[in-house]
């Protein structure tokens, strides 16, 4: 999953993309969302210092953002799902950033 740009950091770990990415699964069922949580950072959802930062990070960037291994973890409809992603900024894992909140 590439070519996404980030529009809005919704928390510590967790951002929206546009446009909005697509994942099949195998049994044929397609899920749409533009909420991606950042896999391996252990962190909070109210820290405000972590989503500071994301903000920094990935917000205005010029480099390719990249979504690694996709895991669907949450869905009300087909239509408004949130997945579980590896972060690449570049060729850089965005947990690469946030040393204190990998996980162990």
């Amino acid at each position: 999953m590439s070519d996404f740009k980030v529009i809005e950091i919704v928390d510590a770990n967790t951002f929206r993309v546009e446009p909005s990415w697509q994942l099949s699964l195998n049994e044929g069922s397609n899920f749409i969302g533009d909420r991606i949580i950042i896999r391996g950072l252990d962190v909070k959802k109210n820290d405000s210092d972590a989503k500071l930062r994301l903000e920094k990070i990935l917000l205005n960037t010029k480099s390719d953002i990249i979504l690694n291994s996709p895991e669907l973890i949450e869905y009300s409809d087909a239509n408004n799902s949130v997945v579980s992603c590896s972060v690449y900024l570049g060729e850089t894992n965005v947990v690469y950033y946030f040393p204190e909140y990998v996980h162990k």
